[in-house]
């Protein structure tokens, strides 16, 4: 949920000191302390 709506989350970025979840209809990135998600296990993967 983000401001009150359904979302999906369409990829992570993990950077330095933060944490910003991409959502698809929004089509935006914000910090992950302003999205409601449930929890989940994420696999990871380097693409540098």
């Amino acid at each position: 949920m983000y401001h009150g709506k359904p979302e999906v989350v369409d990829h992570i970025i993990i950077q330095r000191y933060d944490l910003l979840v991409h959502l698809k209809e929004a089509n935006i990135s914000v910090n992950a302390d302003k999205v409601e998600l449930e929890p989940t296990r994420i696999p990871l993967s380097r693409t540098h």
